[in-house]
């Protein structure tokens, strides 16, 4: 279980910033982390990287972050995604 003192709570605006940081650095295509995670389309993929809100499921919000080296989580609160991301 993570300790949750070493995560930050960020916006959702924030989190997709840091997405994109974490991609850029892994050097990674969609096409690829599509096949690391199992998905059928690369679509899926550039879905997770949507501005406007999250369209994927946490589950695989979850699997990107972690093949593209993102250490966080989504943690559901009251009926609203909040997103923790490693200190």
């Amino acid at each position: 279980m993570n300790n949750l003192q070493d995560y930050k709570e960020v916006s959702y605006n924030s989190f997709q910033e840091i997405m994109d940081e974490t991609l850029s650095g892994s050097g990674l295509k969609d096409i690829e982390i599509a096949y690391k995670i199992g998905v059928k389309s690369s679509a899926t993929v550039k879905n997770a990287f949507r501005k406007e809100g999250q369209v994927v499921s946490d589950e695989v919000m979850t699997h990107i972050m972690k093949v593209i080296g993102l250490d966080g989580f989504i943690l559901w609160n009251n009926s609203k995604r909040k997103y923790f991301i490693k200190k």
